[in-house]
Order: C-alpha cells, then sequence, then structure tokens
C-alpha cells in the first residue's frame, strides 16, 4: 500500500519498481525503432533493389564478356587492330566505352526499380524514401556494383578470350564460390575478399544489423575491395590483349 501511495501522482519519488518499468518501457520502444530500421533495410534491398543485383550481375557479366570476346569468335579483332595498330588504344575505348553505357543504364535501372519497389510496397503502409538514412547510396551504390561486374567480366574476357568460358567463371565467382566458402572453416576470413560481399555491403541501409555483415569491412570500404581487384584484372587483361596474338 505504501508502495502504491510512493508511485502515485503527488505521493513522492517512484519506487524501485515503477522506475524499472518505465526502463522497459523505453527498452521495448528502442526495440521497436530498430525493428522498424531494419524493416527498411528490407524493403530497400529484399523489396526494390534484389531483383537488380541478381539478374542485373547476370545480364551485365554477359554484356561484358561479349564486349571482346563477340570480336575473338567472329576474327573480327584481327580486322579492328589493322584499322587501329595500337592496341592499348582499343582496349581502353572498349572499357571507357562499355562503362559508360553500364553505368548510366545501371543508374537508370537502380532508381527505376527503387521507385517501382516502392509503389509496389505502398499498400503495406511501409515505404522508404532517398532521404532515408543510407537509402541513396544503397541505390547509387548497386548501380555502381552492377558496371563494377561488367568491367570485371570485360577484363576475364580479355584473358580467358572465349565467350562461354569467360561467362562461366564469373558466374562461378560471383554466385558459387560465395556459397563454397559459407561451407569452410575460414568463412569469416575470407567473406570479406569476396566479390559478391560488396553488393551486400554497398546495398545494407542498416550496417551490422546481424552476424552476417560482422566480418565485412564497412560499405565503401568492401566495395573499394571489389573495385582494386577489378582493377588488377584490368591491367592483366590488357597485358595479356597487347602480347597475344590476335
Amino acid at each position: 500500500m505504501d508502495a502504491w501511495r510512493l508511485s502515485a501522482p503527488g505521493g513522492g519519488s517512484p519506487t524501485p519498481s515503477a522506475r524499472s518499468g518505465k526502463e522497459k518501457g523505453q527498452r521495448r520502444k528502442q526495440r521497436r525503432h530498430s525493428g522498424s530500421s531494419l524493416l527498411t533495410a528490407w524493403l530497400i534491398f529484399r523489396g526494390s533493389l534484389a531483383g537488380l543485383l541478381v539478374l542485373g550481375q547476370l545480364v551485365i557479366v554477359v554484356l561484358g564478356a561479349q564486349v571482346l570476346t563477340a570480336e575473338y569468335s567472329t576474327g573480327m579483332i584481327r580486322t579492328s587492330l589493322i584499322a587501329m595498330p595500337r592496341r592499348i588504344v582499343i582496349y581502353a575505348a572498349k572499357a571507357a566505352a562499355f562503362t559508360a553505357v553500364a553505368l548510366a543504364v545501371s543508374l537508370a535501372t537502380a532508381f527505376t526499380a527503387f521507385y517501382l519497389g516502392q509503389a509496389l510496397l505502398a499498400s503495406t503502409h511501409h515505404s522508404a524514401t532517398l532521404a532515408g538514412p543510407d537509402v541513396l547510396r544503397a541505390v547509387i551504390g548497386s548501380a555502381l556494383y552492377i558496371t563494377l561486374c561488367g568491367l570485371f567480366a570485360f577484363a576475364a574476357a580479355a584473358i580467358i578470350r572465349n565467350t562461354a568460358a569467360t561467362i562461366t567463371t564469373m558466374i562461378g565467382l560471383l554466385f558459387v564460390l560465395p556459397v563454397l566458402v559459407n561451407w569452410t572453416p575460414w568463412r569469416d576470413d575470407l567473406v570479406r575478399w569476396l566479390p559478391s560481399s560488396a553488393a551486400r555491403a554497398i546495398s545494407a541501409t542498416v550496417w551490422n544489423a546481424g552476424p552476417q555483415n560482422s566480418h565485412l569491412f564497412f560499405p565503401w570500404g568492401q566495395f573499394a575491395v571489389f573495385a582494386a581487384c577489378t582493377a588488377v584484372l584490368l591491367v592483366v587483361g590488357g597485358t595479356l590483349f597487347l602480347k597475344r596474338d590476335a
């Protein structure tokens, strides 16, 4: 009875039980806020950009591989080299033209996928905007990742010089290798160096929200790992393109 009087309005300072109840209420409110943030992350990535990151990778890998391998398969590469004997110019021009087109299309597709996804989710009364935390980064980063995948395939094509082999290699690196790594005891050490980890990191709007991201670098750092790998592969591909016969 005394405890009730003390916790009642005007009855004095709250009892320990009253303070404990207030703290529990605050914790529940924080969990609801955290759950809302996680829902936003799901709406952005799973609801809007997952199709772009999965299907976009497949499409851009095929196109990136064919920029060079199509000429090798038809023999037109010899004609190109006769018209422009400076091989480095051909290699750089093809890479630059493909990058410009791939980036423009990827950006347009990323924003279209985002707005379309949010329009479809509007009936659930849960949606996200580009002004939300890290939402714009997730959309633009997804487009940049798709572009890098295309450049990665372009460089691999310069090394392999066969369309089917290049596409198979890229699918293995982007889709099969992450599954195999997850089954190894060195997963935590290897996952951050996989190309596909850049997609997970750069498209996340709530970072380190779960154990699946705890072993990755921060989003732009993880993206930089993939960019560095692509740059190295481009150098190797360009070197082989200069030295090998057509």
